[in-house]
């Protein structure tokens, strides 16, 4: 019995001494990344985005307490292009709060307990990791650049509508209860070439469906890496199987036109861009030949010019040795 009076002696003194509060929020440290600016703010108890220079490209603020990105968490960072929220507590995330990291191309948010994704991402937008989420909805057709998407981990029994992502080139599904996937979910993402799954959805009744003969055919049409492979165990279905809707087929023709725009405009800027250089150093030439030649020289009348010739001749007349 006295032993559990001191116990709770000391316990309520802790508790007195730090006031039943959290330890304090630390400070960001200030790091170079490749030759990129960056804040370290990682595992330091922050409960929001911290405040920092505009210069920044790097931030880290993984491991830490946050729980709501708000619509002015990220009005100090116009120049980010890495942004690390990983295993926080994040379970909001306000419509416009990416709106204002118009330069952001890798984004983690993993380790998470986000349900919604806001439909406003970054169109610059490279690579997205949202494992580990109880992901419901996420609408990611904003960000048109995305090559890499992470959703592993996501308890997602079907695919959502992810949108049109016409420079996907990975697709990472794997470790979710998934009982179905279909030609749809894939049509969007023309540009694919890898697409990993769970091992789950391979060893359940779904290889023995008619979606799965579909999506095989798809995978091999469209050379599309699958990992782990499958193999659909039925094959005198196959001929039954075989799709007469013509969804798919605009819903893929739809993200190519996508995907050439995109190029088309890549080009385009790249010309703009050369015209630019030489349009630049055409004139850099021309100055620098002006400033080359030589200064005119002063008109003189026929007087001028015989006394300067008479002049010059006897510069030029060789000296009597007397």
């Amino acid at each position: 019995m006295d032993i559990e009076i001191i116990c709770f002696a000391i316990l309520m003194f802790l508790v007195n001494t730090h006031g039943g509060r959290s330890p304090p929020e630390g400070r960001c440290r200030l790091t170079t990344v490749f030759r990129m600016l960056g804040a370290d703010c990682s595992n330091i108890n922050l409960v929001n985005i911290p405040t920092q220079t505009k210069s920044i490209e790097v931030l880290d603020a993984s491991v830490n307490r946050i729980r709501i990105l708000k619509n002015n968490s990220f009005t100090t960072y116009a120049s980010l292009k890495f942004l690390y929220l990983n295993d926080n507590s994040i379970t909001i995330i306000e419509s416009g709060a990416f709106i204002p990291l118009e330069e952001l191309e890798v984004l983690d948010l993993s380790l998470n307990a986000i349900r919604d994704l806001p439909a406003m991402m970054p169109s610059t937008l490279r690579r997205i990791y949202i494992s580990e989420n109880p992901l419901e909805s996420i609408p990611l057709g904003s960000a048109v650049s995305l090559t890499y998407v992470n959703l592993s981990s996501c308890r997602l029994t079907e695919l959502p509508h992810i949108g049109e992502l016409p420079m996907l080139v990975e697709l990472n599904i794997s470790s979710n209860p998934l009982v179905n996937l279909t030609v749809n979910n894939l049509a969007s993402f023309c540009h694919l070439e890898t697409l990993r799954l769970p091992q789950e959805l391979l060893e359940s009744k779904y290889i023995s469906s008619c979606d799965c003969v579909r999506v095989k055919r798809w995978t091999i049409e469209h050379s599309i890496l699958v990992i782990p492979n499958f193999n659909c165990t039925v094959y005198d279905e196959e001929t039954a199987c075989i799709s007469n809707s013509t969804d798919e087929a605009r819903t893929f023709a739809a993200c190519q036109m996508a995907l050439q725009q995109h190029y088309a405009s890549h080009w385009t800027a790249m010309a703009c861009g050369i015209g630019i250089i030489i349009i630049c150093a055409v004139v850099l030439t021309i100055v620098w030949r002006r400033r080359r030649r030589p200064p005119p020289q002063p008109h003189r009348n026929p007087e001028q010019e015989a006394a300067f010739r008479t002049r010059k001749l006897l510069e030029d007349a060789p000296k009597s040795k007397f």
